[in-house]
Order: structure tokens, then C-alpha cells, then sequence
């Protein structure tokens, strides 16, 4: 069941970039009796086109969470788009009155049973876990990206009101740990929607105005660079 809540995470995540990337996208996991709900909503897609969700990866991923008794549910809500998917605890040929033979096989097998089950829950809670910090990443990137070519054609002493329905509804939560020009607060956007990439543009304000803009170039060797 881990694996297929990571398959639907990684699916839902996927098609919210390639379809949305400016779109903010949540992720939710809900344990609950006999199961899991897993649901990736991608919110304010911009238009019915735009819709992501629909391809073979979809197509594929509705049929192993049918196969395990599972149930796959996509499509618009409003302006949003709703990937939820139930995974039950056990397959669906595991269900049924058990017969003599099979009550004979689940009792020998109860300690061993027991033994694991510890196990798969830390190791299920802990891949969920990691999926959803995966999710954060890719959805703060692919909802903080200002184009190159938009940072290019800002000047300096441009009023922020006049460029702000051309910047990013977010801007990126990790610190650069560079500061801007004296008296300036910065923000700092996202270069490309990949959640690998560590370059920020950054914008420096002063009086509403634009006072400085800079590239800072992060990597191993030398993570606090500005170049530009």
C-alpha cells in the first residue's frame, strides 16, 4: 500500500507541473480503518484545457489501485483539480469468510504476522512522510517561478505596483543568507519549476521601488553567490 500511496503522490505532483506549474498543490494523507485516502489537489488551474490528470500514467495508476480493491478519483472541483484515491489495507482477494485451510494458515502464521507489521507501519508512515516533504519542494518551486525574461526587462526605480500582477502570487521560504542593499527588503523567486534546481532570482525594494536585482547562483562548492 506504501508504494502505491508514493505512486499516486508522484503522479498527482507530476501532471500538477506539467499541466499548472503555476498552480499551488496541496497533499493530504488520511489513515483510517481498513485504509488509506490519499489526495493531491491542485488548486485554481486556469482553465478546463489546463486540467491535469488524464494520461497513460493516470490511466495506468487507476488500474493497480483497482486491482487492490482500491478506488481512483479525478477531476475539477470549482477552480480546482481533485486526484483522491482510497488504498484498502488488504488486496481485494484477501476478503471473504476465511475456509478451514486458510484459518489453518493464519494461524501458524499469526507470530510472524505480528512480528512485521510493526515494521511495514514505520516504513509506510516514514515513505508517506518523505513524499509529502518531496511534495512541499516541488510545489514551493512550481509556485515561485518568475521567468528570466521578466526579471530582464525590470529597471531599476520601477514602482513594485506596477509589475505586481507580473510576479509570482508566492515568493520562495528558503533564506539566501545574502543581504540586500542597505534600507532594501528582497524576495527571492524560483528560476525554473524544478524542485532540484537551487538558483533564486532575487528583487530588492526600497520605497516601493526597485533598488537592486540579482541572480544568486547556490551549488556545493559555493552556495552564496550573486552573479548576473
Amino acid at each position: 500500500m506504501a508504494a502505491l500511496a508514493v505512486r499516486v503522490v508522484r503522479e498527482g505532483l507530476t501532471n500538477a507541473v506539467k499541466h499548472a506549474a503555476a498552480a499551488p498543490v496541496e497533499v493530504s494523507t488520511a489513515p483510517r480503518e481498513g485504509g488509506l485516502d490519499v489526495v493531491v489537489r491542485t488548486r485554481d488551474v486556469p482553465g478546463r484545457s489546463s486540467a491535469p490528470g488524464g494520461g497513460h500514467g493516470l490511466k495506468a495508476l487507476a488500474a493497480d489501485v483497482a486491482d487492490l480493491g482500491g478506488t481512483l478519483e479525478h477531476g475539477r472541483v470549482a477552480d480546482d483539480h481533485l486526484l483522491a484515491v482510497r488504498l484498502p489495507a488488504c488486496p481485494a482477494d484477501a476478503a471473504g469468510p476465511p475456509t478451514v485451510e486458510s484459518a489453518r494458515r493464519t494461524a501458524v502464521g499469526a507470530v510472524r504476522r505480528s512480528r512485521s507489521t510493526a515494521v511495514r507501519g514505520i516504513a509506510a508512515a516514514f515513505a508517506i512522510s518523505v513524499l509529502l516533504v518531496a511534495g512541499y519542494r516541488v510545489a514551493d518551486a512550481a509556485t515561485s517561478v518568475l521567468p528570466t525574461a521578466t526579471v530582464d526587462a525590470l529597471t531599476s526605480g520601477t514602482a513594485r505596483t506596477a509589475v505586481e500582477r507580473d510576479l509570482p502570487l508566492r515568493t520562495r521560504t528558503d533564506g539566501t543568507g545574502i543581504s540586500g542593499p542597505p534600507g532594501a527588503w528582497c524576495e527571492y523567486y524560483s528560476v525554473s519549476a524544478d524542485p532540484l534546481s537551487t538558483d533564486l532570482h532575487q528583487l530588492c525594494w526600497s520605497g516601493g521601488r526597485l533598488v537592486g536585482k540579482d541572480l544568486v547562483v547556490r551549488s556545493g562548492t559555493d552556495p552564496w553567490t550573486i552573479g548576473t
